[in-house]
């Protein structure tokens, strides 16, 4: 039986060559995310310049559309530690509880 492929981008298109999703879909961010696990600063870096080889070849490639700003695609994922890697919020029992506090809190004082 063959190994699945794994979540890689397709250059220049940068595009997921197993889903087809824009890369870094959400399966390669989960595999960033574990391979990376303790240093996230190397994370973002290696991020930073896939970010900028992916803005070159899309512009190359439509150079009267260049690509919006890829930060968010690219980068902003890794940096939010209370979200999932797919863009949902991570609810944990601590944030829960600090939610619903922060709530009571604040219809106490009728807002």
């Amino acid at each position: 039986m063959p190994r699945p492929r794994p979540h890689l981008p397709v250059r220049p298109v940068w595009l997921c060559g197993r889903c087809g999703a824009p890369w870094p879909c959400g399966a390669a961010r989960l595999s960033l995310l574990s391979e990376y696990r303790g240093d996230r600063t190397s994370l973002l870096v290696y991020l930073a310049v896939l970010r900028e080889e992916a803005r070159e070849h899309l512009t190359a490639l439509h150079p009267a559309t260049p690509p919006g700003d890829l930060t968010d695609r690219f980068l902003t994922w890794a940096r939010a530690s209370s979200m999932s890697p797919c863009g949902f919020q991570v609810v944990t029992a601590g944030s829960r509880r600090a939610a619903s506090t922060a709530g009571a809190s604040a219809a106490r004082q009728g807002r």
